[in-house]
């Protein structure tokens, strides 16, 4: 029943060709797919057997990362704007970018942001570099978030592609990635505003909001799967909402996401 609805929605987005790309994204032999938007200037590779095809289906048919359909849209794209006009740099980071289809949506919502997007994975990272590589507004970044600057590595890489966690770890360990604090990231941009932060780390949630947080009360609009169903009894999603108990913000579900509008950093400066 979903694959009929997921290929009703490509057919009702995209016409005819819809069925045709719909058909390559989920039944292709390839090792490689290809799947062209109209809205994107450059087309966005697939791998075959992996979980490519269900992140495809979230972000470009269901839409997930869709702000426009929430009323607070029209105050986040206010400020948006704003930063523009004051000529500094509207920020995204996209923490947990996976193969860079959350990030290519960010772009194509705010073309003129500058987008970070950090992923520990060798293989998805290849495959981010391929899929953002003629942005130049997106800075790819290998390794991970967190509070603080160490590293750290990939304890179920047998896992899916989209589902890979990370552990705090020592330089010397096989497979190892830096991780960077927010702050870290941020420093990669000059004059710039946070826009946006978007946070899918597979309960790595509980290490970066553990310390250092002096970032989140800048951030507008902060999107985050939140994973307590998947690890049950860790409480990793605790520091995220002790994080938040001083803030004033509108909390709205959207498909896998939880989305957190700052009130008071949503408002345009004057």
């Amino acid at each position: 029943m979903r694959r009929i609805i997921d290929l009703h929605r490509f057919f009702r987005k995209l016409g005819p060709r819809g069925l045709l790309m719909y058909a390559a994204v989920h039944w292709s032999s390839k090792g490689i797919v290809t799947a062209r938007l109209p809205f994107l200037p450059s087309p966005i590779l697939l791998r075959r057997g992996t979980a490519d095809a269900e992140v495809f289906d979230q972000i470009f048919l269901q839409r997930q990362y869709d702000l426009r359909i929430h009323p607070q849209w029209a105050q986040l794209h206010k400020k948006y704007q704003g930063i523009n006009t004051r000529s500094r740099t509207p920020l995204i980071v996209d923490c947990g970018a996976n193969i860079g289809l959350s990030t290519l949506f960010f772009v194509h919502l705010f073309p003129g942001a500058k987008v970070i997007a950090i992923e520990p994975d060798p293989g998805n990272f290849e495959m981010l570099q391929r899929n953002l590589g003629s942005y130049a507004n997106v800075v790819p970044l290998r390794g991970a978030i967190s509070d603080l600057k160490g590293w750290a590595t990939i304890t179920n890489p047998s896992a899916r592609s989209w589902a890979f966690q990370v552990a705090e770890s020592s330089p010397e360990q096989a497979g190892t990635v830096p991780t960077f604090t927010m702050e870290d990231v941020c420093n990669l941009v000059i004059d710039y505003e946070m826009l946006l932060v978007k946070i899918d780390i597979e309960g790595g949630e509980q290490q970066l909001f553990r310390s250092n947080l002096d970032w989140l009360a800048k951030v507008p609009l902060i999107i985050i799967e939140l994973h307590d169903w998947m690890l049950p009894w860790s409480g990793s999603s605790r520091n995220f909402f002790k994080a938040l108990q001083d803030l004033q913000f509108d909390f709205v579900v959207a498909g896998e996401n939880a989305l957190f509008f700052n009130w008071e950093s949503c408002q345009e400066a004057a």
